[in-house]
């Protein structure tokens, strides 16, 4: 069989369902199969794969120019005018602060890139009301958002009601990969007051629903906007079961983020940041970018007001942008809007990119950052660039978010615990509590602090997300465990009516398979462990097959795998763990072990430094080998796997038709037993018989000897067919 590509994205879906379908049946030593196509087929043989082909912009959406600034993008409203829209819908007050800062957007960024942080999944988003939280999740070729309700509360609420409303969940499946998200009108965005002559009722009534804040200025109600590859924004409604409107932005939308214009929100393309209007989608202004900076992944708003050399512009847009560094720009300028850089802490050469940005509750001065791959957390005073932030450095180099929780205590989420830090006259002071869960592997995600609901903390079940309370009021005194009910389920798991097929590990292994005393409670310590021994000069075989085989959660290996890239000596430990693993998947790719998991992880992290490596070629190649015969061997079994089930559904049909003529002779007992008593002498001349089954190899019941009597038959329709003498002399010496 040739294996030479025509193109590669034939043989790429190919080899990918045919993962996807035996995956399922513990195959799961093949599962990175699909990642190993870029090492098996050029690149060179994708189509478009031409570094000088440009991709042209579709002739439908408009393009931005000078004569035309105001361009309209695509925009599809999904239902009636937005004013009956709001109408029926209850509205929150927002304060003019964000007291619960989602960190932001920008957190959920598109598929890794060298110059973007890679996120993870599924992610929460918090709304600065505390009215609803936003779940999204990447799946394979299906992804879902989901809007879940906070319970509101009452004086007669208790600490045992739900903290979600279940009943006005709303869930959103997309077929396209979903980018980055952001909740639109969730902090500091007022509509002032105005007085109109006359209106419609329904345009009272939807006025009405908004609530009029101190300073004579109503809050609209919050809305959900998610960017998807092909550049398409949808919004979404708390209170809508599919997008209210939609927007077509002129190129790839790489992060959103708020506006202070209601129902408004900035997204970052190609080295621009462009407002767009969600219902009208107009571009309401536009910011050039990529002069300053081409790897900028991020865009977050800020409520600081740009100061000039001469005042306060009262009609500035502050705009974060970050990518290795963190940037500040106006948006209310198309050109020159680049206002100031930060100063970088000490280490921040040697990390990678900004990955969260969190803008405080209490100053709207202050920003909190942290990096990829960084344990440390910087907070900037963004009045003065040139200073250098305070830091702090946390238990691990793992941060999945923060979170503001009161004017003075931050949250900072990690795969050791949630570290609950100190903010004191502008610095980083101290870590007053780490939280974790009665579970090792399960931390929290995101954590809320309300008076309604006290602090509550985000944790997911696979992709679900779960709240439990963590304490009645933010304030937290030495490190806590917090209690979560959750039931694990097993890895290997098997379809209920699929035959269970097992492959047993061979005995005569040189490491070990069984016990758990090797075995590492975080990415972190695994990572520390295989760095001692990666880099010795004399690498122990049996010591890191051992080490491996007992860490064979996904996320795990996942998370060890990218720590290798925060090492000096990274390359190394790459090429000594690639020749260990790739040795044991390649002498028999059909076994079920956990070095496949590695090898996976191994390459999609790492494949392209491999491949480039001449002394592997070898090891690649007999990888490829084995994995074709592998290929080779898999209709067998699945014809194999087809005839197990047929043979499964026959004896279950079989035990259900015994079952069932049980119960029909039972009864005709019964009926029997009744004639008797009223003194039926005609039951000896009635014969019953079962009825006539088809069985699933097509055989039929054989009559039994009860069913003659005297030599007759009698039939279902009550007919008698009388045996002659002959033959029933030639069935008796028979």
């Amino acid at each position: 069989m040739s294996l030479v590509p025509q193109p590669i994205s034939t043989y790429y879906f190919l080899i990918k369902n045919f993962v996807d379908t035996i995956s399922s049946h513990s195959f799961s030593s093949l599962s990175f199969l699909p990642s190993l196509c870029a090492l098996i087929f050029p690149l060179s043989h994708q189509p478009n794969a031409n570094p000088k082909h440009k991709t042209q912009n579709p002739p439908s959406i408009p393009r931005i120019t000078k004569n035309n600034p105001q361009t309209t993008a695509f925009v599809t409203p999904h239902s009636s005018p937005i004013k009956s829209l709001f109408a029926a819908m209850p509205t929150y007050s927002t304060p003019s602060r964000n007291k619960f800062n989602t960190t932001s957007p920008e957190i959920l960024h598109p598929i890794p890139s060298p110059k973007t942080p890679a996120m993870p999944s599924p992610y929460s988003l918090v709304d600065a009301a505390e009215a609803f939280v936003a779940n999204i999740i990447l799946k394979n070729g299906r992804n879902e958002v989901q809007i879940y309700h906070f319970s509101p509360r009452s004086s007669s609420s208790s600490s045992s009601d739900p903290i979600i409303d279940e009943s006005q969940t709303k869930r959103f499946e997309k077929d396209h990969a979903i980018v980055c998200a952001c909740w639109l009108n969730d902090k500091d965005v007022v509509v002032p007051l105005r007085k109109a002559p006359k209106r419609r009722a329904s345009e009272v009534e939807s006025s009405s629903n908004k609530t009029v804040a101190g300073n004579g200025t109503k809050s609209p109600p919050a809305l959900l906007a998610v960017a998807f590859e092909s550049g398409e924004v949808q919004v979404y409604s708390p209170f809508s079961d599919s997008a209210v409107a939609t927007v077509q932005a002129p190129a790839t939308v790489v992060s959103l983020t708020q506006s202070s214009n209601e129902n408004c929100f900035w997204a970052l393309t190609d080295a621009r940041a462009m407002e767009f209007n969600a219902f009208d989608g107009t571009v309401k202004r536009t910011a050039r970018l990529g002069k300053v900076d081409k790897d900028l992944h991020t865009i977050h708003y800020s409520p600081f007001k740009v100061k000039t050399t001469s005042h306060k512009s009262k009609s500035s847009e502050s705009i974060l942008a970050a990518s290795a560094h963190l940037y500040l720009f106006d948006g209310t300028k198309s050109k020159k809007s680049f206002v100031a850089q930060y100063a970088d802490a000490d280490d921040d050469e040697r990390a990678g990119s900004i990955s969260h940005v969190l803008a405080l509750e209490s100053d709207d001065l202050a920003i909190l950052v942290c990096r990829e791959g960084s344990s440390t957390v910087a907070l900037y005073d963004l009045e003065d660039p040139a200073q250098k932030p305070s830091t702090w450095d946390c238990k691990s180099r793992n941060i999945s978010g923060l979170r503001s929780l009161t004017e003075n205590l931050v949250a900072v989420f990690t795969d050791v615990g949630t570290e609950i830090l100190t903010i004191k006259d502008d610095v980083l002071d101290s870590r007053v509590s780490t939280i974790r869960t009665n579970f090792k592997h399960i931390f929290f995600s995101d954590m809320i602090s309300s008076d309604s609901h006290g602090v509550v903390g985000i944790w997911y079940d696979e992709n679900e997300p779960r709240f439990e309370r963590v304490s009645s009021d933010p304030s937290f005194e030495g490190d806590m465990k917090i209690n979560i009910h959750y039931q694990a389920v097993a890895d290997d798991h098997v379809e209920e009516n699929a035959p269970e097929i097992t492959f047993v590990a061979d005995a005569e292994d040189e490491f070990e398979h069984d016990g758990a005393s090797d075995k590492i409670a975080t990415p972190t310590e695994l990572y520390f462990f295989l760095r001692d021994l990666l880099t010795v000069n004399n690498v122990s075989r049996k010591k890191v097959l051992t080490l491996c085989s007992r860490n064979s959660e996904e996320v795990v290996i996942r998370e060890t795998i990218r720590h290798f890239s925060q090492s000096e000596q990274c390359s190394t430990m790459v090429i000594n763990l690639f020749q260990l693993v790739i040795r044991e998947v390649s002498k028999d790719p059909t076994r079920k072990t956990p070095f496949a998991l590695w090898l996976k992880w191994i390459l999609l992290a790492h494949g392209g430094f491999i491949s480039k490596q001449p002394e592997q070629e070898d090891n690649l190649r007999a990888l490829k080998e084995s994995l074709v015969q592998g290929m080779g061997m898999m209709p067998k079994l699945l014809a194999l796997q087809g005839r197990l089930q047929l043979l499964k559904s026959q004896a279950d049909l079989r035990s259900k038709t015994s079952l069932l003529n049980l119960d029909e002779d039972d009864e005709v007992d019964a009926f029997n037993a009744v004639d008797n008593d009223f003194g039926n002498d005609t039951t000896n001349n009635t014969t019953v018989f079962e009825d006539s089954v088809m069985y699933a190899n097509g055989e039929n019941d054989e009559f039994e000897g009860d069913n003659t009597i005297n030599g007759t038959i009698v039939y279902e329709n009550g007919e008698a067919d009388e045996m002659d003498e002959t033959t029933a002399m030639e069935e008796d010496e028979a």
